[in-house]
């Protein structure tokens, strides 16, 4: 095995998945330990043990995550599950789907980082500060090679891990929502001031993925659509 994308919901392990195995590299596409996973041949159930085995038995694995915005990615979840959050969604408004969204779902849903849970499992010191100079992280450990990239760098993302694997990679961009319920929602949507607060108080990945111009830039765009 040359990779696993151990990536957190939502954040392009997809099209990270499609662009290793198009590079005629082999990987599996995880959220979590204990959920189920794609290889390159064959579905199956995979268990936090068999993970570790994989890593420990490899010559040489990369362990692959990718940060997203916390807002953009907790909504693209959100739609991802939209017919089981809301089954009658067809047959309600826009402002109501987004007062459904605010009331049960933006301090719930894609809270976690998948690559911290390898890291803690290794006892592996996790990021603390990202390389915007590089534009990735990585760290090496023994035969794991644990690397960090950002979601909205994804138009880059060919040059990026043509630099981490020494070679030519082209990406191709898989799963992307054109719904036009997704798009009416994104431009009608306000943020629960409270959520703003909890980013700048709580959320450390926030402020390690991020320069401090780009949380400033983030939180005041968020400010002008947010709601008491």
């Amino acid at each position: 095995m040359d990779c696993i994308l151990f990536c957190s919901g939502k954040t392009g392990g997809t099209t990270l998945t499609k662009t290793i195995r198009n590079n005629n590299m082999s990987c599996i596409h995880l959220h979590n330990f204990n959920c189920n996973g794609l290889s390159d041949n064959m579905d199956f159930d995979i268990s936090k043990e068999n993970i570790i085995n994989i890593i420990n038995n490899s010559k040489k694995i990369y362990i692959i995550d990718s940060y997203r915005l916390p807002i953009e990615r907790k909504i693209s979840s959100f739609f991802q599950n939209l017919e089981f959050f809301v089954p009658n969604y067809q047959n309600i408004s826009v402002e109501e789907l987004i007062n459904i969204f605010n009331t049960n779902y933006i301090n719930t849903i894609e809270d976690y980082h998948s690559i911290n849970l390898i890291m803690d499992e290794y006892n592996i010191e996790r990021f603390k500060q990202f390389n915007f100079k590089e534009r990735y992280n990585i760290k090496e450990h023994n035969n794991i090679v644990f690397i960090k990239i950002l979601f909205k760098d994804i138009n880059e993302w060919s040059t990026i891990l043509s630099n981490i694997f020494k070679k030519n990679i082209i990406v191709e961009k898989e799963n992307i929502n054109n719904n036009e319920l997704y798009k009416n929602f994104k431009l009608k949507y306000k943020v629960p001031k409270t959520y703003i607060d909890n980013i700048l108080k709580n959320d450390k990945e926030f402020k390690i993925y991020n320069t401090e111009n780009e949380q400033e830039l983030y939180i005041q765009k968020w400010l002008l659509s947010s709601i008491v």
